[in-house]
């Protein structure tokens, strides 16, 4: 008989549903939009996406996603994106 504790299939139905949330991803530029009054860019995350039987899939590019460079009324910090 298979022993599973109930704890496991806590954490296992934790890590599933986490796996879709996305507030913050390391990623690679791939495209810079040149137009300056979108500041957009086009990436593709550094991980893999968690499948529920435990593998890693390769994540799909993300497309326009807005650069925000922080500061105040008196500063900005911006820096050149590749």
């Amino acid at each position: 008989m298979i022993d599973i504790d109930l704890m496991d299939i806590i954490r296992t139905q934790f890590r599933i549903d986490m796996s879709d949330v996305h507030t913050a991803l390391p990623c690679k530029v791939v495209n810079v939009y040149q137009d300056n009054k979108q500041q957009k860019v086009d990436v593709v995350p550094s991980i893999n996406n968690l499948m529920k039987d435990g593998t890693g899939e390769p994540s799909m590019q993300i497309l326009g996603i807005p650069i925000i460079f922080p500061g105040s009324q008196s500063t900005l910090i911006s820096f050149p994106i590749n």
